[in-house]
């Protein structure tokens, strides 16, 4: 009887659309970052991932394009300067190093001819000269994923951003990335410092603001999720840092 009280408890709750946290997944959305290859190469850790993204962009100078991930490979071609092109991103390769802090990133791409090959995107990371991995300490990693008035939502990990400021009169902080079906647990007062810690991958309209909800945490340690429409970026530069936005900043930044 107690479990057939327990199963239609739950059933009311997902029929009112009543939030369920489906647990950490330690995966990546759309399958990015998958590890394919993972190998020591004379004293370096090479991890090769897969990373498909289409990226637009507008050099302000011409990168050569070489056979393989390496230097002295030979050229096959050069993304010129203009006009603005795109190019299909495909993997991503670091180079780890254990003894500096400086990783080499080599990325795979295929222009709009076919042509493919590999580009040094090392030292053009905006936030950390020393390290250029997009995917750098579980970087764009998923963290959790809600059920939410049967909308998912997918959280995912954010290591490399720095964090913004409330610009909103008031905000609340809830338990969970939505005004609905949510619990406030405490609220930021305007030009509050926020660290970020995750991020959701899908957008959502609220006030007329499109955005993502980001999972915070505020000076005195409390953690909580609040809309990203209503919290500005520290400085200069991306707002959330994701493998996507980090990748498509480093050409852009050449």
């Amino acid at each position: 009887m107690f479990k057939l009280f327990i199963l239609g408890l739950f059933m009311f709750q997902s029929l009112l659309g009543f939030s369920q946290s489906l647990g950490t997944v330690g995966n990546y959305p759309t399958n990015n970052g998958v590890i394919i290859e993972q190998r020591t190469v004379g004293g370096a850790e090479h991890i090769l991932r897969r990373h498909e993204q289409e990226i637009h962009f507008s050099l302000f100078r011409a990168v050569v394009v070489v056979s393989e991930p390496f230097e002295g490979s030979h050229k096959v071609y050069e993304l010129t300067p203009y006009p603005s092109s795109t190019f299909l991103a495909l993997q991503i390769l670091s180079k780890i190093y254990p003894n500096i802090r400086q990783n080499e990133v080599w990325v795979k791409i295929k222009n709009d001819k076919g042509n493919i090959g590999w580009v040094n995107i090392t030292n053009q990371d905006y936030d950390n000269p020393a390290q250029s991995d997009p995917y750098w300490n579980n970087n764009g990693k998923i963290s959790e994923i809600f059920r939410i008035n049967n909308r998912t939502k997918t959280a995912i990990t954010l290591s490399r951003s720095r964090g913004g400021y409330v610009f909103s009169t008031r905000l609340n902080v809830r338990d969970i990335p939505s005004p609905v079906g949510s619990n406030i647990l405490f609220q930021l007062n305007q030009d509050s410092q926020v660290e970020y810690l995750a991020v959701t991958y899908e957008e959502e309209t609220i006030d007329g603001i499109r955005d993502k909800w980001i999972k915070i945490r505020d000076d005195s340690g409390r953690t909580g999720w609040a809309f990203g429409g209503y919290i500005g970026r520290e400085m200069f530069g991306l707002k959330y840092s994701t493998p996507d936005d980090i990748l498509e900043y480093c050409f852009t930044e050449m």
